[in-house]
């Protein structure tokens, strides 16, 4: 566990992280992933917007906090 949390710690000093690791540490899948970078069917923004750097996704820590904010709000619950 000390090694995994300094990792965190790390990636947080960093600004962020690959987007297919983020989507590993919540337990989603790359299918899912997809979905969330995609705008919705009534023109609503992505749920969460990446970066490409050599072509390889990478999700900014500010995008993490973001992403958090909003599901605590309720934003993505489903009725």
């Amino acid at each position: 566990m000390p090694e995994q949390f300094n990792n965190l710690k790390l990636t947080r000093m960093a600004g962020g992280m690959e987007y297919l690791l983020w989507l590993n540490l919540i337990g989603k899948s790359r299918t899912t992933g997809w979905k969330w970078r995609k705008p919705g069917p009534n023109g609503e923004p992505p749920r969460v917007v990446c970066c490409r750097i050599d072509n390889t996704l990478y999700i900014t820590q500010k995008e993490i906090d973001r992403f958090w904010a909003q599901a605590e709000a309720g934003k993505f619950e489903v009725d």
